[in-house]
């Protein structure tokens, strides 16, 4: 093929032309807040695993007492068979008369599948590292993910934390989850967050406030003036 007839079988692009190449295909990287929420779940994780371990070698080893596991774990076990026992480690008819702690209730359904004490003690250290989570939404929200991170870790790492995991089954454990999480809605003035009876409340009072505020429209309009339509 001569040099005429290649141009002419080859085509010609104009001078002014820009001949732009497919980029490469890119992985978009995870970002930062991906990033920290994962690292927050995967410390959550191991700390309620590793809260766990440490209180079940106790109890294999002979560490727990019957203050205040035995206690609990009696009365959670006679729930769970839907009965109010009597408590012998107390020696109370009914330990609600000497505590009254219901929400003790809400692990009768765990004893259906692990009848044990140990359920007690693992529920216990999946309480206090779920506590954790608002800390590190409240930190994240304010200072960055890292600081999130670290406001989490020394939570995790705080020995007020440690103690309780050291000790037996108590049923006060329930309250750290609940005051970080309110204390997580009241730093953030989350109306969602506050309790019905509060809301119900409010609803009279602005009910209230209308006929109050058209009387006192009332009182102030010029002599001889008509009264809007209601």
């Amino acid at each position: 093929m001569s040099v005429d007839e290649r141009a002419v079988a080859e085509p010609q692009l104009a001078p002014d032309v820009l001949v732009v190449a497919p980029a490469p295909a890119v992985i978009a990287l995870p970002g930062a807040r991906t990033l920290a929420n994962a690292g927050a779940t995967v410390m959550t994780v191991a700390a309620a695993a590793g809260f766990s371990a440490i209180s079940l070698f106790r109890y294999v080893h002979f560490g727990a007492n019957g203050f205040d596991l035995g206690i609990q774990d009696q009365t959670v076990w006679g729930y769970s068979r839907l009965e109010v026992i009597a408590n012998t480690v107390l020696g109370v008819p009914n330990l609600l008369g000497d505590h009254f702690n219901p929400i003790l209730m809400v692990l009768a359904p765990f004893y259906w599948l692990w009848p044990s004490a140990a359920t007690l003690l693992v529920a216990q250290a999946v309480l206090l590292a779920v506590a954790g989570i608002p800390i590190y939404l409240w930190a994240v929200q304010r200072i960055g993910h890292v600081a999130g991170l670290a406001f989490l870790g020394s939570y995790l790492l705080f020995w007020g934390v440690l103690a309780g995991v050291v000790f037996d089954f108590h049923h006060v454990v329930f309250a750290v989850p609940a005051i970080s999480t309110a204390l997580y809605a009241t730093l953030n003035k989350r109306a969602a967050a506050r309790c019905r009876d509060a809301c119900g409340r409010g609803r009279a009072v602005s009910a209230l406030d209308v006929p109050v505020a058209r009387q006192r429209t009332s009182k102030r309009r010029a002599p001889g003036a008509r009264e809007p339509p209601s």
